[in-house]
């Protein structure tokens, strides 16, 4: 079964899981943002922008397979799934949670995806409401 979990930003736990997940060398080469920052800038800026982040951890079984996170100032989300997890719906059902969840609370989800990356762009097809380029790279998506 897979869940969708917030976590408690403040824990440096959860900091821990976002640094594994948003530095992880096959999510940089796909995200719109490639620098990697080290664990304390990146603990730096995590501080920072805690007051307007929300992470959840997609789950299967007790496992942490991925992670999403969505800035509630921008609208914008990310998702990552563990290489070993990818292309099994994981990412599919998760990005279905966060739609149901945001929904009730009445917020905007928009994403930037990259045109050479299949994989996501076939995770997103069935969620995009608006899409246009962004620039040679990237799509701006809009979801919800």
């Amino acid at each position: 079964m897979i869940t969708l979990k917030p976590l408690d930003t403040k824990l440096n736990s959860t900091f821990n899981i976002f640094y594994k997940f948003r530095f992880n060398k096959d999510y940089l080469k796909n995200n719109i943002n490639k620098k990697k920052y080290t664990k304390t800038n990146a603990k730096k800026w995590y501080g920072k922008n805690l007051e307007f982040l929300n992470i959840f951890s997609i789950n299967k079984s007790k496992y942490i397979i991925g992670l999403i996170i969505y800035n509630i100032k921008s609208s914008n989300y990310s998702i990552v799934i563990l290489k070993k997890y990818r292309s099994n719906g994981y990412g599919t059902i998760g990005l279905k949670l966060l739609t149901n969840y945001l929904k009730k609370k009445n917020l905007k989800l928009i994403t930037f995806l990259k045109k050479s990356n299949t994989n996501t762009l076939n995770l997103h097809k069935k969620f995009i409401k608006y899409k246009k380029s962004y620039n040679s790279e990237f799509y701006y998506v809009k979801i919800l």
